[in-house]
């Protein structure tokens, strides 16, 4: 299985790439083109079909080559010799500095803005700074119907943010940029530990860089809370199986524990932490690691399980508000109503989340993303209505 991992990856990679580009190009060029089959046309339509197939062919060959260039090579292995550790270190160090410069220049200037999901969360605790303890959850939104919980921990750090820069757009946006910056070297350990230094260095570039992760990071939002502790998570998890530390081990509990303090979508990757600890428990040299990740998830949790516990009303939180049996809504689908419904939802939701990985689609093209708006006038008008929510 070790010796095959590589290259199953890799397969996987290169169809999951070619499903996504093809159906991005055959979208651009619309299906019922591509469909459009008739004596006048049929040999223009099949230069479309070619171009894409082409396309999508040439793309997953360079998913192939890329991650055969990248997995780590064993030390009799031929190959590029050791990157020293001062090249990685300068080179980290400036992509670093660019990933924070994105992350944190002209608040006022650069869209997407202070998103609104910010401002529900915190209207609690700046209403009433003083009753707002550690522990507990607080509903999402108090003047909706909605059973989603933002946890008290969480909205204690966004105020703590905004306390010390102050509530304005700037401290607003430092209430995700500091987890998106965090996040950065995050993912730095996380490709060094899984593929070696030039992988990771390759890794952080791309984080920088690339357009999600970064208008999430000026977004203001918890994803990017998210992002940043699984990520660090399991970077921990895999030093922790390599090394048998207990203490990284126990880090990585950590940070699973409080992932349920940031995003809705976080009993997931919980539950993702919890697969790997059972698949590793049989290992002498991880059991104590995997004991000490086990309790400290559990303590770092409990504040947010004692809220979301004590409201029987809203158990389930946002997954029974958006869950699979509800109306679909905004989006059209093939045999989205029948006997089929259920398993389409679930093949869609799976397929156009797995764009987000790529470049080839966003299921949720809300306000800037997935392009960002460029008018200066809309920018200062989310930054106005930051300051005026909170005047």
């Amino acid at each position: 299985v070790e010796r095959n991992g590589p290259r199953r990856v890799e397969r996987a990679l290169a169809i999951l790439v070619f499903v996504e580009m093809f159906v991005f190009l055959a979208r651009e060029d619309r299906w019922e083109i591509l469909f459009f089959f008739t004596k006048k046309t049929w040999f223009y339509i099949a230069i479309l079909w070619a171009k894409n197939l082409g396309l999508a062919a040439l793309a997953a060959a360079a998913t192939s080559r890329l991650v055969r260039a990248l997995a780590r090579t064993g030390p009799g292995d031929p190959g590029r010799g050791p990157l020293s550790m001062r090249r990685e270190a300068a080179a980290v160090a400036v992509l670093l500095l660019a990933g924070v410069f994105l992350r944190a220049v002209a608040p006022d200037l650069i869209p997407p803005g202070t998103w609104v999901d910010t401002l529900l969360e915190t209207e609690t605790a700046m209403r009433a700074p003083n009753r707002i303890a550690l522990w507990g959850a607080v509903p999402f939104d108090p003047r909706d119907l909605s059973r989603e919980l933002t946890s008290n921990l969480w909205i204690t750090y966004s105020v703590g943010v905004t306390r010390l820069l102050g509530r304005t757009v700037l401290g607003f946006l430092w209430v995700s940029a500091l987890p998106g910056c965090l996040a950065l070297l995050a993912l730095w350990w996380l490709a060094r530990e899984v593929a070696g230094p030039r992988a990771a260095i390759l890794a952080l570039l791309l984080g920088a860089l690339c357009r999600t992760p970064l208008i999430l990071s000026r977004w203001s939002s918890i994803v990017i809370g998210l992002v940043f502790l699984s990520t660090l998570g399991a970077a921990a998890a895999l030093a922790a199986r390599r090394k048998g530390s207990v203490a990284l081990g126990a880090l990585a509990g950590a940070c699973a524990g409080l992932c349920l303090h940031t995003h809705a979508s976080a009993p997931l990757v919980v539950a993702a932490f919890g697969a790997f600890a059972v698949s590793v428990r049989g290992e002498r040299a991880v059991r104590r690691p995997v004991v000490a990740g086990a309790l400290a998830a559990g303590l770092t949790a409990l504040p947010f399980l004692i809220g979301g516990l004590s409201d029987r009303a809203r158990w389930g939180g946002h997954v029974r508000d958006m869950d699979v049996f509800s109306s679909v809504r905004l989006i059209t689908m093939p045999f989205q109503h029948g006997p089929f419904a259920i398993p389409m939802r679930l093949a869609s939701n799976a397929f156009e989340y797995l764009g987000v990985v790529l470049f080839t689609h966003d299921p949720t093209p809300r306000d800037a993303l997935p392009h960002a708006a460029a008018d200066r006038k809309s920018t200062r008008l989310n930054s106005s209505h930051a300051n005026i929510s909170y005047a």
